[in-house]
């Protein structure tokens, strides 16, 4: 009985030592797809209040900044949480990878927004400024999915090559209408 009892202390603290690293990755897998929610409703402004910007770029720049520096930011902190996160499991692989998806598909409607209305961008001297935006997003965006691919289980790749691939091609072609 002695021996259980002095290992009793032991086994305990072991248990709590595993015990908390899950804890600790599904409270940041839920901040990681709580991060994805923020960034798609930072597309979902940017997209909404372009037509404002075009319009009337001197009234609708800072909204548009605003808009635009929130999800670079955004992006950044996705991607440290993601490598906060190490290695999801199969169930937040799956999820995390969706939520990526849907935020690529919806910068990608936006980027192709973004680059019909270039000329007139062009036309209010807006062009420098998005493509500063545009830059930075682009390589927020390239260390986000690499963050994930390093993240989610096998299974997911595939998901997040294709998000990542035509978002990509969107980026290179609305930097290249910019430039």
């Amino acid at each position: 009985m002695q021996i259980f009892t002095s290992l009793f202390p032991l086994l305990l603290s072991s248990t709590l030592v595993f015990s908390t690293p899950i804890a600790k990755r599904v409270e940041n897998t839920a901040k990681v797809l709580g991060d994805f929610s923020i960034i798609t409703r930072n597309v979902q402004h940017l997209s909404g209040n372009l037509a404002s910007f075009v319009k009337s770029p001197s009234i609708g720049i800072k909204t548009f900044s605003t808009h635009f520096s929130n999800l670079n930011d955004h992006l950044a902190v996705t991607t440290s949480d993601t490598v906060a996160v190490g290695s999801f499991n199969t169930t937040d692989s799956q999820s995390v990878a969706n939520a990526a998806a849907t935020f690529a598909q919806d910068a990608l409607t936006f980027l192709i927004a973004l680059m019909s209305d270039e000329n007139a961008m062009a036309a209010a001297g807006q062009k420098s400024l998005v493509l500063g935006y545009l830059n930075t997003a682009n390589v927020a965006t390239l260390n986000l999915f690499t963050a994930l691919e390093n993240s989610v289980d096998e299974d997911e790749l595939d998901t997040l090559s294709v998000a990542q691939e035509e978002l990509q091609a969107a980026f290179t072609d609305s930097i290249s209408a910019y430039s």
